[in-house]
């Protein structure tokens, strides 16, 4: 089904904020899936929250993750000049923090977290794509595009293209509709 409209439709998202547009895309069986394979990766690598004879192995549920998806999206919106600067407390004698953060999360819970999530890329993908096409209808007008993802790495895939903003990466062609959404 394609949309005359502008700006393309989204499936029964016309009085959904940002954050219950982003739980319909991840969608409860990508987090469930998240969540399981992160706490197998940290079981598997013995990640513990805190150092110490009495540390527990890191065992993240979906509000967990939840809060973590959270706190990363908002560190994109606040920039400080390091990580633990989110986590701390103005009122002793910072000046940094943010209260949103250090009151949601602990610094030693966020880093233990960071360390093990953990996914399988390819479902991650598979499902993101169906969610994609389940919710947004494109526009009329769809076009072939190809994109660089910057990466410096050593991978088979990797490509050099003289005069791109990022010359070294992964190449990839997408499917997109007139407003640039990224389709498929």
């Amino acid at each position: 089904m394609l949309s005359d409209n502008l700006g393309g439709v989204i499936n029964g998202f016309t009085s959904m904020n940002e954050a219950d547009t982003l739980r319909k895309f991840l969608s409860d069986n990508i987090i469930d899936h998240i969540v399981e394979e992160t706490n197998a990766y940290a079981k598997s690598k013995n990640i513990k929250l805190h150092y110490g004879s009495n540390a527990k192995i890191v065992e993240i549920s979906p509000a967990i993750l939840w809060k973590f998806i959270g706190i990363v999206y908002l560190m994109g919106l606040v920039r400080l000049p390091s990580i633990e600067d989110y986590f701390q407390d103005p009122r002793k004698a910072n000046v940094f923090g943010v209260a949103a953060i250090w009151r949601t999360m602990s610094y030693s819970q966020f880093a233990a977290i960071a360390h093990a999530i953990h996914y399988k890329i390819d479902y991650l993908i598979e499902k993101m794509n169906e969610n994609f096409k389940k919710y947004y209808i494109p526009m009329k007008v769809l076009i072939v595009d190809e994109a660089m993802i910057p990466f410096k790495g050593r991978w088979q895939y990797r490509q050099h293209v003289r005069g791109k903003p990022h010359a070294t990466g992964i190449k990839f062609f997408a499917i997109c509709d007139s407003n640039g959404y990224l389709i498929h």
